[in-house]
């Protein structure tokens, strides 16, 4: 389990770097604040669509297992009438 968390951690910082290289590349002439804020809503944005993207592959998990408990009842039941 620490090495999952070291792991997320080392993307982050490496998304959080291309992510400060992108905005000092296109926005060369804001200050250290805006550049900070600009930084800042990035990084929120991209929490946002990784929370959006856990809660699906979540949903998408339990939909399988429901589908698989159900083909496994079908079977059971299949083979009962047998």
């Amino acid at each position: 389990m620490a090495g999952g968390k070291t792991e997320q951690t080392a993307a982050e910082l490496l998304r959080a770097s291309v992510s400060a290289a992108q905005i000092e590349r296109e926005l060369p002439h804001l200050g250290n604040d805006e550049r900070r804020r600009v930084f800042e809503e990035r990084l929120r944005a991209q929490a946002d669509v990784e929370a959006e993207d856990q809660v699906r592959c979540r949903e998408q998990a339990h939909a399988e297992a429901r589908h698989a408990e159900a083909r496994a009842a079908d079977q059971e039941r299949a083979e009962r009438e047998r």
